[in-house]
Order: structure tokens, then sequence, then C-alpha cells
């Protein structure tokens, strides 16, 4: 973990990446709805986009069905 601010996001760098790269969780609270919107940010290289989209797709996935949504 490299940086957070709770209930704002979380900053994790990966332990192998020699780089600035990270990954982050944010959260985001709409005034119109009161809801809580859950913003991921990975940098990937270009070539490793769509695993690294499925990979995020799946893991949200099974957070949702955790949580009953």
């Amino acid at each position: 973990m490299i940086g957070m601010n709770p209930l704002s996001y979380i900053r994790f760098h990966w332990l192998d990446e020699d780089d600035d790269s990270y990954f982050e969780f944010r959260l985001h609270k709409t005034e119109l709805t009161g809801d809580w919107i859950l913003e991921i940010t990975d940098f990937v290289e270009e070539d490793d986009k769509e695993n690294a989209i499925t990979l995020w797709n799946t893991q949200i996935k099974t957070l949702k069905r955790r949580l009953g949504v």
C-alpha cells in the first residue's frame, strides 16, 4: 500500500514492478442519489489491457455476488 484516505481511496504498488505504476480504488458518493461509486484505476502495458479488463470485471462480479448486489 502506498497511499490511502479513508472512505476516499486506497492505492497499491505491484511488488514485482520497478516503475511508478499503481492500482487504486476510489469511492465517490453521488449528490443526486447518495449512492457510492467504486472507481478502479490500473496501469498496464497496452498488450495486457484486455487481460486486465477481464481480471477486474471478474473481481467486480465476485464482489457484487458476495455483497448480494
